[in-house]
């Protein structure tokens, strides 16, 4: 099974306590990202799981979706779309400074 790091620092003097994940996208730990919507209007939820570790995203108030809730979402989608991007653009290389037949953008 894959790894997963997690650092929580919960006593930090004058400061609010933080948590810090990270999830290696190692195909062994099952790694899977979904969103669940609901028709009759209840506040979607967006799902990581990885390992043993799971997150759940969701909007701040339940039942009433904000302006800040589109507006985190939107820079979540852009940070994503980036971290895309570089992921696909260093797969490409690195398949072709190995004369890997890989190289190109691999399906999911």
């Amino acid at each position: 099974m894959g790894r997963s790091r997690i650092s929580v620092n919960v006593d930090l003097p004058g400061r609010d306590p933080n948590a810090s994940v990270t999830l290696p996208l190692d195909e062994r730990a099952n790694c899977r990202a979904f969103c669940v919507t609901h028709p009759e209007g209840a506040e979607p939820v967006l799902a990581i799981s990885h390992g043993g570790v799971n997150v759940m995203l969701t909007p701040d108030k339940p039942g009433r979706v904000t302006a800040g809730d589109v507006a985190v979402a939107r820079a979540l989608l852009e940070a994503v779309t980036s971290y895309v991007t570089d992921v696909e653009r260093l797969h490409d290389q690195n398949a072709r400074s190995s004369g890997s037949p890989g190289a190109g953008r691999s399906a999911v």
